[in-house]
């Protein structure tokens, strides 16, 4: 257990009457990606934050990056037992990181104290009754990971929305490959990504005789999925333009990896049924991942949109006939890769500090929507403290970084 370095900020009004004490929780061994920024907006509130996580999460560790963030880290297994209210007792504010899946909601669906649940598909909050009667209380608020997701739900529902975009900073990211680098994340299944599309595109450009790039596979690729994609690439000669990740990667490895990347792949085709949720009520971890760090994304216009960053993006479009024809998908698929290829560099330098402003803008609403959830959840003014809710002085070690 480890508590990471003060951060200096003045507490929101709603806290001044003392430190209110938030346990963040995460039973998956996955979504650790989106706690960084919670902390760091509960930080920015003045909140005291527990951490709790399995041990292969903090094994993997996703504050590995990041610096001046304020938190406790514990094993989740010490909140087992039969009585999760008594173990959860000294705090005000309890945010599970992931409602999902159901089992995690029927772990806390008795608990007594302001629970805010992040809901990585964010829909399930409307179309789903567990879910849905579980934030029918007014003691229980959900949580999406981006604005648009919040703009479609709140149509049906009371929700706020964070950028979970605090990722840290690579400092030594490893040394470039000296190709121009294209990145595509995340484990491989192909309802996340269009695959076959990047195979494509990238033998259409090698067809032109372009050879100074590289793709990086980064994230588990030993799926069905994985073993599709190393055949299409096998099949069409391409294996010397692709790189994989091997195995599991820690979060050192996994962005630092990405670092070494120019440019981002979402890969996201709204022409498959499968992708229709990314954009309407499901996060992109690319589009987070490429406003975390700033690595400009070369993503279809829609997606762009969502994210705000059309400006920051090599973008491509389907219409109603590529609808009907994916080859038009795909072919705007190269035509972005290659604007990216033969894009001036002053060009590439302005796209960069817009993500870095955008990601700013983003951090900064994402603590105001926070504070508000925090508002209607009056904490820190109407409720009294819990009887235990002294700190434990056990909860406090060694500085985190």
């Amino acid at each position: 257990m480890s508590i990471g370095t003060s951060v200096s900020s003045t507490p929101h009004q709603i806290f001044k009457r003392r430190r209110p004490r938030c346990a963040l929780i995460e039973f998956n061994y996955y979504h650790g990606e989106t706690m960084p920024t919670i902390v760091r907006c509960l930080n920015a509130l003045g909140a005291d934050v527990q951490v709790y996580c399995n041990e292969r999460l903090r094994h993997n560790d996703p504050f590995v990056y990041t610096q001046g963030l304020s938190y406790g880290l514990h094993d989740v297994e010490d909140l087992s037992g039969d009585d999760l209210n008594n173990a959860l007792s000294e705090f005000d504010l309890v945010i599970i990181n992931s409602l999902e899946p159901k089992e995690n909601l029927t772990k806390v669906k008795g608990l007594q104290m302001p629970v805010i649940g992040v809901m990585h598909n964010g829909g399930l909050a409307i179309t789903d009754r567990d879910y849905a009667d579980f934030f029918g209380a007014p003691s229980r608020k959900a949580l999406v990971m981006a604005r648009h997701i919040s703009d479609f739900i709140s149509q049906r529902t009371n929700v706020q929305w964070i950028s979970p975009i605090e990722l840290g900073t690579v400092r030594d990211p490893l040394p470039a490959t000296g190709f121009v680098t294209f990145c595509v994340q995340g484990n491989l299944h192909a309802d996340r990504r269009n695959y076959g599309a990047l195979v494509n595109a990238v033998s259409s450009i090698t067809a032109r005789g372009i050879k100074n790039f590289k793709v990086l596979i980064i994230g588990r690729n030993d799926t069905a999925t994985g073993d599709a994609l190393r055949e299409a690439i096998r099949s069409r000669h391409l294996d010397a333009f692709f790189e994989f990740s091997e195995g599991e990667l820690r979060y050192f490895d996994y962005y630092g990896s990405i670092a070494r990347s120019d440019f981002l792949l979402p890969l996201v085709d709204p022409n498959l049924s499968d992708h229709a949720a990314y954009f309407r009520d499901k996060l992109s971890t690319t589009m987070q991942i490429a406003l975390a760090f700033q690595i400009i994304p070369i993503v279809h216009g829609d997606l762009a949109t969502a994210y705000g960053v059309e400006n920051e993006s090599f973008t491509y479009s389907t219409n109603w006939l590529s609808r009907l024809n994916l080859s038009k998908m795909r072919g705007g698929l190269k035509r972005a890769m290659l604007a990216a290829l033969n894009a001036p560099q002053e060009d590439l330098v302005r796209m960069r500090s817009g993500l870095s402003r955008k990601r700013d803008e983003l951090l900064n609403h994402s603590t105001e929507n926070l504070r508000s959830l925090l508002d209607e959840l009056t904490i820190g003014e109407s409720r009294k403290p819990n009887s235990s809710a002294e700190a434990n002085p056990e909860r406090h070690a060694h500085p985190h970084n």
